[in-house]
């Protein structure tokens, strides 16, 4: 199962079927950054409301959205800070990210002094770059998922998942990598081995990153080799859930 990327996984299929491959890099990807700030709580104040906003293309802003992440979830930031989270590019709006880091936390900073009148300094900043990493979903999507599954049909034990496919959340990830491992248990006549990594797995820091899944994962798939491994991770800036065959 490949729960890579759709480019990436367009370039492993491309010897085997070269139409699986074309039809997979028709998925566009955008990329996004994400500027993570850290501010006095009693800097902040009652500012901040709710658990944060999204700009609307119209108003012509740079910042396209923020979230008030300490808010959101109290454990991601020490009582007496705030933590928030800006995201700047996607489509369209993709020229902001050929700025260096200081310029992108300064525009978010403009931003955030603009629009909720935040105007403290942060303590710590944090900038994350996911090029590429967004997929879309453009006219005709449905219709090339179809080709593609039928172009896959010819090689027994072959499939893709992921968010290039059948939905960008978590919980689409985590439904297409479970009907994805179901289908593959009728190919296969292997177990399900489900394993599902709560966020303790996953230590609690401004970028959501945790240990490399590898090294969590090699065991249970070394007891039992001709098993199906649906993975459900939490905890990820880029939420990934890989339905893996041994």
């Amino acid at each position: 199962v490949l729960a890579t990327p759709a480019y990436v996984s367009a370039e492993l299929v491309r010897p085997l079927t070269p139409m699986a491959a074309g039809l997979m890099d028709m998925i566009p990807y955008a990329s996004t950054a994400t500027i993570s700030l850290i501010y006095p709580a009693e800097a902040v104040g009652n500012r901040l409301q709710g658990f944060g906003f999204v700009v609307p293309r119209i108003e012509g802003r740079d910042l396209i959205a923020a979230t008030w992440t300490s808010l959101k979830w109290p454990h991601r930031a020490p009582p007496e800070d705030v933590s928030v989270r800006c995201y700047l590019g996607g489509v369209g709006r993709e020229a902001i990210l050929q700025r260096d880091d200081e310029a992108l936390v300064q525009c978010v900073r403009e931003e955030l002094a603009s629009i909720v009148g935040l105007l403290a300094t942060p303590h710590y900043v944090e900038v994350n770059r996911w090029n590429r990493a967004m997929p879309q979903y453009t006219l005709g999507h449905l219709d090339r998922l179809a080709q593609l599954e039928a172009a896959l049909s010819r090689f027994g034990g072959l499939a893709v998942t992921g968010a290039g496919y059948r939905g960008v959340g978590l919980p689409d990830c985590i439904r297409d990598g479970a009907e994805t491992a179901a289908k593959l248990l009728g190919v296969t006549g292997g177990d399900m081995v489900r394993i599902a990594l709560s966020p303790s797995v996953f230590p609690a820091d401004l970028t959501g990153r945790g240990p490399l899944l590898p090294g969590i994962l090699t065991e249970p798939v070394r007891k039992n080799p001709r098993s199906v491994l649906l993975v459900e991770g939490i905890g990820m800036a880029r939420p990934d859930v890989c339905a893996l065959f041994a």
